[in-house]
């Protein structure tokens, strides 16, 4: 163990300063991060710190860092009133805009599915995919799809699912991108040579069903709907996981299958993603100034920010129109203004949408694709050091 004084911004906003012991000994996380136990001096916070790999991939590292921070800071602030939800991962704070950034997560509770499956009894296989659900709906309630649902990004401690690993995550809106895998994991409108239409709250369905299965026959996919019907599930549950397989413009959403299964939705309606994203980025931007104040601000720095304030205004009459404004490429694209829930051309695969964030590719696990250029975090270049 290694003792290190961590200065970093809280998910809630405020700034801290602790010692911390930190394993020497770091493990792989996600995509491109590694990470490590840690221990604040209390001895009563127990974190995972999460940080870029080192080499030719620090780049890539950055990008999926950020998606993870971001995520993090969209859930904390979304979970104000109420409390904080335990079916998805917690970020406990960050240090964004340092030569050497890092998220500090709450650890993890319980083992990844793949592990966990094998030993679940009637109980919990069927409290499964309620609270798998109940998380879904939480990242459905901040605009977020987590594009990569899986026995290793869903943990179980026995009583509650856990959906971790924010790295793949994109926001509703986006155009999608192909996601490598298994058929049986990747709906045919993210399959490479097929991605189409814009991301919203369906992406995950196909994949959550998948998991819903394979919890309840202890590691198993299912290849044909044909199977659900020989499967032992509650004929209700069939009827919901059914639909999920279906075709994207008939799939419901996680509050729809919540509410087939007599559960309601829990995440708070009326999360004001531009104001709270704008406000984001000013603290960002504030923190960047005062701890590299000698390095220059990107000339296109300010751009997604200057789109987000542009598509946040009311629209201008028709013969005023202004062409709109691309914002910064590169990582999670949360710092524009994305489209409602509401809008159907968030999730039915629609061109008819407005919002024109851009996605970069993303690869499945262990799959990382060929190395480009990229920018860092809050789309500044670093380093690749």
């Amino acid at each position: 163990m290694i003792t290190e004084t961590l200065k970093f911004r809280l998910a809630d906003g405020g700034e801290a300063e602790e010692e911390a012991e930190l394993e020497e000994t770091e493990f792989p996380t996600g995509e491109f991060l590694m990470a490590r136990n840690a221990v604040l001096t209390d001895g009563e916070r127990k974190l995972r710190q999460h940080r870029a790999v080192s080499g030719p991939d620090r780049e890539h590292g950055y990008e999926q860092l950020d998606n993870e921070i971001l995520v993090g800071r969209r859930l904390a602030r979304a979970a104000r009133r109420g409390g904080y939800p335990p079916e998805v991962a917690r970020l406990h704070g960050d240090d964004a805009d340092s030569a050497d950034p890092y998220a500090l997560f709450e650890r993890y509770r319980g083992k990844p599915l793949y592990e966990a499956s094998q030993a679940m009894t009637t109980a919990e296989q069927e409290e499964f995919p309620v609270s798998l659900l109940r998380g879904l709906c939480w990242l459905a309630a901040v605009g977020i799809a987590h594009r990569g649902i899986g026995p290793y990004t869903v943990w179980w401690d026995g009583s509650c699912a856990q959906i971790v690993d924010f790295s793949r995550c994109t926001v509703f809106g986006v155009m999608r991108a192909p996601l490598r895998g298994s058929a049986a994991w990747v709906p045919e409108e993210q399959r490479p040579g097929a991605a189409k239409g814009r991301v919203g709250s369906r992406d995950d369905i196909w994949a959550a069903a998948q998991l819903i299965f394979y919890a309840h026959s202890q590691g198993h996919e299912c290849d044909e709907p044909d199977q659900l019907a020989g499967s032992g599930l509650d004929r209700l549950l069939i009827d919901a996981l059914i639909r999920a397989f279906g075709p994207l413009a008939t799939r419901p959403t996680a509050a729809e299958l919540l509410t087939q299964l007599g559960r309601s939705d829990p995440a708070p309606g009326g999360f004001n993603r531009g104001a709270s994203l704008l406000g984001g980025r000013g603290v960002f931007r504030e923190a960047r100034s005062l701890k590299r104040p000698e390095a220059p601000v990107p000339p296109d720095f300010n751009e997604d920010l200057d789109w987000a304030l542009t598509a946040a205004r009311p629209a201008p009459p028709p013969a005023a129109a202004a062409p709109p404004l691309e914002p910064v490429s590169g990582g999670l694209p949360v710092l524009a203004v994305p489209p409602t829930d509401e809008s159907p051309d968030a999730d039915d695969g629609q061109t008819g949408s407005t919002w024109t964030g851009q996605q970069s590719s993303q690869a499945a696990p262990g799959q990382p694709e060929a190395s480009r250029k990229r920018k860092g975090l809050f789309g500044r270049r670093r380093d690749n050091g």
